[in-house]
């Protein structure tokens, strides 16, 4: 989930180098339990790149993303 939300994240913010930033996204979830860690971090880098996303959006591509990788996962085991 949090390599398809760096993914995005890093093609909306039109990062130059997608992989690093995927990087940072996967790391940043590692900071504190639960996801509130990586929301801050995403939402900050949306807000310093002067893009606006609301929280209620943010959580809205976490359910997405969770629910491609589910799907991704599947397909492996099958």
């Amino acid at each position: 989930r949090n390599k398809f939300l760096g993914e995005w994240a890093g093609e909306t913010l039109q990062k130059e180098n997608l992989e690093e930033y995927i990087k940072e996204v996967r790391e940043s979830d590692l900071v504190k339990p639960g996801d509130e860690d990586i929301i801050e971090k995403i939402m900050k880098d949306f807000s310093s790149n002067n893009q606006e996303i609301t929280r209620e959006e943010l959580l809205q591509k976490f359910t997405e993303c969770e629910k491609k990788a589910r799907e991704e996962l599947m397909e492996q085991n099958s």
